[in-house]
């Protein structure tokens, strides 16, 4: 996530914000905007990647972290950490203008993402390709009862989260990999459900690229969203079936090639172009 308000001064200054009332937003408005163009022009990593061979970006969507707010529990850590970990969340009432301020910066840094990555400065050359991976984007908290969160999903500050959840992260960026670049599924299934890790197929055997989608992008019907999915611009949601691993295959096996991914670079065999 780019940019976290990890410093005091930025703390201080987001504090401010939330205590004070709307003549103080746009004191945020100027941090926020500061801190996207400095993370959206910062183009060195990208370079020194770039000249490793045989190399893949994934990029994983900015968190819809608005939901962050339903996350509670009767316990000291919960109260107490998660307002002094992201008390810009946390703080502000659910209708307050502070608070639909942060959600709408949320959204904006996740546009710039995807503009970022929407360019063809990364698609130079046949050997190394930068991938968005958006199945944060659109970010549901599972429910216990009636409308209580599910707190197993989260560690004890309530606010970072818990090895289940991060399992299911795993699962969820495997998934995306081998979706094609503009029909990746956008939102997160925490469900206990292993049969929906997807493998590869004898027609496309290869982590999908903004390039090798294209002609699988120009041979597959439309996409049309269902009910429960919710799409971005630059963001479709995949529908119909996917392909499922066979029983044989462990589950272990793409949950630990999806964390390893997590790593900046993957080298392996480059995808076809």
């Amino acid at each position: 996530m780019p940019f976290k308000l990890e410093h005091s001064s930025a703390r201080a200054r987001c504090s401010g914000v939330i205590r004070a009332r709307r003549p103080h937003v746009s004191a945020l408005q100027r941090l926020q905007r500061h801190a996207r163009q400095r993370w959206t022009e910062q183009r060195l990593p990208f370079r020194v990647v770039a000249l490793v061979p045989r190399a893949l970006v994934n990029v994983v969507q900015v968190l819809q972290i608005d939901t962050l707010k339903s996350v509670q529990r009767n316990t000291i850590g919960c109260s107490l950490l998660q307002r002094t970990e992201c008390p810009c969340v946390v703080n502000p009432s659910i209708n307050s203008l502070e608070f639909e301020e942060i959600r709408r910066i949320n959204r904006e840094y996740q546009a710039e993402l995807e503009f970022l990555l929407s360019s063809d400065r990364f698609d130079r050359k046949e050997d190394f390709a930068v991938v968005l991976q958006p199945f944060l984007h659109n970010y549901f908290l599972p429910h216990v009862g009636e409308g209580e969160v599910d707190t197993s999903f989260y560690s004890l500050d309530c606010f970072h989260l818990s090895d289940r959840a991060q399992a299911e992260m795993a699962i969820a960026l495997w998934n995306n990999m081998l979706e094609p670049v503009g029909r990746k599924t956008a939102l997160n299934d925490y469900t206990h459900n292993r049969s929906k890790i997807h493998c590869p197929t004898q027609d496309a055997p290869f982590i999908f690229t903004k390039m090798n989608s294209l002609s699988v992008s120009s041979t597959a019907p439309p996409s049309t969203p269902g009910p429960e999915s919710s799409t971005s611009p630059w963001t479709s949601s995949v529908t119909g079936p996917q392909p499922l691993c066979p029983p044989s295959l462990p589950v272990w096996v793409p949950v630990l090639a999806s964390v390893g991914s997590l790593a900046l670079v993957w080298p392996g065999p480059s995808a076809p172009a």
